[in-house]
């Protein structure tokens, strides 16, 4: 069992990921979001190796206590089973910033979402408070792992039953993009005016969040309230 402390920041990555030194294959999922506890697989595709683990994390992102538990492949099989979510699958490749610090960046994959994120763990707060960050790093975010799993395993139940009352009054289509380190989110709807029955119209307007689930929530308040 190890036991450390976690001075972290991260940033999002919109370009290439730069020259990297090693690579790893993770798999995560969540028993609870607060306090953070997950488990997870890590697979080293050059020497085959796996580990898996069990963490808790506490405290805020700059400043968290981490404790960690390795587990026997039947535990992490059987605690697996018991957590009804998708789970969070990301590829991790490490960057050599100099000769104190290396950053990792994470790039997720899922199906309706891409995401590359930048971080960067400090020794101490001064060190992380005169960091400056390279010409490729995107701009800071303070989003965590599980935010984004709880994002990914929410949307779908915040928007079906909104999304099928919208349509009750013309078809609607969502779109979003994540753009200047925010999301976007369009939602467009045809509608024929009484007595036009047979021509459509359009109307849509732009929300932004931090989050893809928040950003979705307001375009469907505001466009529920304009019914």
């Amino acid at each position: 069992m190890g036991i450390s402390k976690e001075i972290e920041r991260k940033w999002i990555l919109e370009g290439n990921i730069p020259d990297w030194h090693k690579v790893e294959s993770i798999d995560q999922n969540y028993i609870s979001t607060d306090p953070e506890t997950r488990i997870r697989r890590i697979h080293n595709p050059r020497t085959g190796k796996q580990q898996m683990e069990l963490t808790v994390k506490t405290g805020i992102m700059t400043d968290r206590k981490e404790i960690t538990l390795g587990l026997p492949t039947e535990a992490y099989v059987g605690i697996l089973r018991t957590i009804d979510a998708h789970r969070i699958s990301k590829v991790r490749y490490y960057v050599k910033l100099d000769d104190k610090l290396t950053a990792t960046v994470d790039d997720f994959r899922w199906p309706d979402v891409h995401y590359k994120i930048i971080e960067v763990e400090f020794s101490s707060k001064q060190q992380m408070q005169e960091f400056t960050p390279p010409d490729w790093f995107g701009g800071p975010i303070e989003v965590s792992n599980a935010d984004l799993w709880k994002e990914h395993n929410d949307m779908n139940e915040i928007d079906i039953d909104a999304i099928e009352q919208l349509n009750a009054n013309g078809p609607v289509s969502i779109s979003y993009d994540w753009h200047m380190d925010v999301w976007d989110v369009m939602i467009h709807r045809d509608y024929s005016p009484p007595g036009e029955e047979g021509t459509h119209y359009g109307d849509g307007a732009v929300w932004s969040a931090l989050t893809l689930r928040e950003a979705i929530k307001h375009a469907l308040d505001a466009s529920k309230e304009h019914e």
